[in-house]
């Protein structure tokens, strides 16, 4: 395990609390306090897979790792569960892929959206299949967090009807993840 891997965990998800998310820039920072704590999870998660299997390069890049790695880790049925959990987020950013005013995804090279993708990740979502699920919205969470860290998007009231409904699967996301190690901690008893 990560050393003061826990004590990091906690000290962010009690920053997270800080934030209700009501104004744009409570918004912006609850979900990248909790992505941080996401990202330790899931490099967390990728350690312990590359302990069991030999894991390419090009496999350990790090969208693999917050998306592939953590997915596989974590489990997508559970995952997909957990999502489907939360409706109403779910439901907006279904809502956001239909009609597309907002953009997860930029053509490689430019900030102009790449709606197709966007549109594929729609059909994931709504596909029935777990596996396609949770690696859609892990895609739609690593993606916010790209833009957001990278300038991508612009800081608008209107983001916040982005940014709410992500905040709140990846809070059910960590959730996930917490509980999946919290079980393997009590399993190495």
């Amino acid at each position: 395990m990560l050393w003061g891997f826990e004590q990091f965990v906690q000290r962010w998800l009690k920053k997270a609390e800080e934030y209700d998310g009501s104004d744009l820039s409570d918004a912006f920072d609850k979900f990248i306090t909790l992505y941080i704590v996401f990202n330790i999870l899931y490099e967390e998660a990728f350690s312990r897979i590359k302990e069991k299997e030999e894991i390419s390069r090009k496999d350990s890049a790090e969208r693999m790792r917050a998306v592939k790695h953590v997915a596989n880790f974590l489990g997508h049925d559970e995952i997909s569960r957990r999502i489907q959990s939360c409706s109403k987020a779910l439901s907006s950013i279904i809502e956001i892929l239909e009609v597309p005013k907002y953009y997860f995804n930029v053509k490689r090279g430019s900030r102009d959206p790449d709606w197709e993708k966007d549109a594929q990740k729609l059909q994931d979502i709504q596909s029935g299949d777990s596996t396609r699920l949770s690696k859609a919205i892990l895609n739609l969470e690593y993606r916010t967090r790209c833009n957001l860290f990278h300038g991508a998007k612009s800081y608008d009231e209107g983001q916040k009807d982005v940014i709410g409904p992500m905040t709140v699967i990846l809070s059910e996301i960590i959730e996930v993840a917490l509980e999946k190690f919290e079980i393997q901690r009590l399993n190495s008893s």
